[in-house]
């Protein structure tokens, strides 16, 4: 057995790596019944391009692919369990809001502290180790990482993403196939989504910034000039909460399909999709977290709420959700059910106003197998 670890920047200019490398396979490798060869890298639009979709020398022969992708919720609850890390789900979500499902930085969590000192620990204290890793991350996954990392912070702006259009325009970047080959790349490391908005159409489609640990960094870390102690001094700042909030919708997107199964309807193939109406004059904008456009022809609107207690339905709220809840039965067809869906950490707490949730999907749904 043959392993080829970071393939990728074996692979340098004026190398003849690939060269090589398809001449010894070719002409040897491939007819050696006791041989195998596993190759992997962390540039994962590398191996698409020159393993897995070449053209070239090494056309079909690929035998078998893993795409390893970050950790669920349910394989990072595994993993701290393993380490012997004792923290409740709440606080392990707020730690994979801040981190990622990525193993390596999960493996620097150690037993026996808060998750206050743990995020302190990682990003705050002196030479904390992923107080530096933004930069490092990128310059070890991409040639020429400037304009990745441009990319990245400015869709960490917008959580709603922006055109590709826009992205160019924003960053400068000129919009050819060197930038096309980006994005794929970024969308391929799992840093980035391709998705389409409700009600538009593939012409507008955008890119967002899914990934928690660049989505917590950008926002809370870099140049901030925070203190060792900021987490465990800080954890009612109201920065701190609206990250909460946008982090728990995004960790919600990346466990849709839990979100279904908890509906019982894990099986109904279906559209999911944020969507945002501008507002227009002085009238406010109306946002939905996500929509679930299922073809049994029911669309659910999913309000996503981080909170440490049961949420509390007020009047106002009501009024605003049941604002969303007309406009849609409005702009869907007749044939379709519209229905309101709560996803929060502990449930709703039940009074005259929580009657406009038709479903309720707690915490512990998301950390499903």
């Amino acid at each position: 057995m043959v392993f080829l670890d970071e393939m990728p920047w074996m692979d340098t200019p004026r190398s003849g790596f690939m060269t090589a490398f398809e001449h010894f396979w070719n002409g040897w490798g491939a007819g050696q019944d006791n041989l195998m060869l596993i190759v992997c890298g962390s540039a994962t639009s590398w191996i698409q391009d020159n393993l897995i979709n070449s053209n070239g020398g090494l056309y079909d022969r690929v035998n078998e692919e893993i795409q390893l992708t970050p950790f669920t919720l349910c394989e990072t609850e595994q993993l701290l369990q393993m380490q012997e890390v004792t923290l409740s789900r709440y606080d392990i979500l707020q730690l994979y809001m801040a981190v990622g499902g990525i193993p390596m930085y999960l493996s620097y969590v150690q037993p026996g502290f808060s998750l206050a000192q743990t995020i302190d620990r990682l990003y705050f204290a002196p030479k904390a180790k992923l107080s530096n890793e933004f930069e490092r991350l990128f310059r070890s996954i991409f040639k020429s990482p400037e304009h990745y990392m441009s990319i990245i912070r400015l869709l960490a702006k917008r959580q709603s993403g922006y055109s590709r259009e826009e992205i160019s325009r924003e960053t400068g970047i000129a919009s050819g196939k060197g930038f096309t080959e980006m994005l794929r790349a970024l969308e391929a490391s799992d840093f980035i989504e391709y998705y389409k908005p409700f009600e538009n159409s593939k012409r507008n489609m955008k890119y967002r910034l899914t990934d928690p640990f660049c989505l917590f960094y950008l926002s809370q870390v870099e140049g901030r000039g925070r203190g060792e102690n900021f987490w465990r001094d800080n954890e009612n700042l109201s920065q701190l909460r609206t990250w909460r909030g946008q982090a728990f919708e995004n960790a919600c997107l990346k466990h849709v399909g839990l979100i279904k199964a908890a509906m019982g309807v894990g099986g109904v193939s279906s559209d999911n999709a944020a969507w945002t109406l501008q507002g227009m004059d002085d009238q406010r904008g109306m946002q939905i977290d996500l929509i679930i456009n299922r073809s049994d022809k029911v669309v659910n609107l999913c309000e996503m709420k981080f909170v440490n207690e049961e949420f509390e339905v007020t009047k106002d709220y009501e009024m605003r959700l049941r604002s969303r809840l007309n406009w849609m039965i409005e702009h869907v067809s007749r044939r379709h059910n519209v229905q309101m869906t709560l996803v929060t950490t502990y449930g709703l707490k039940y009074g005259i106003h929580s009657g406009i949730f038709q479903r309720v999907i707690t915490l512990d749904s998301l950390f499903s197998a």
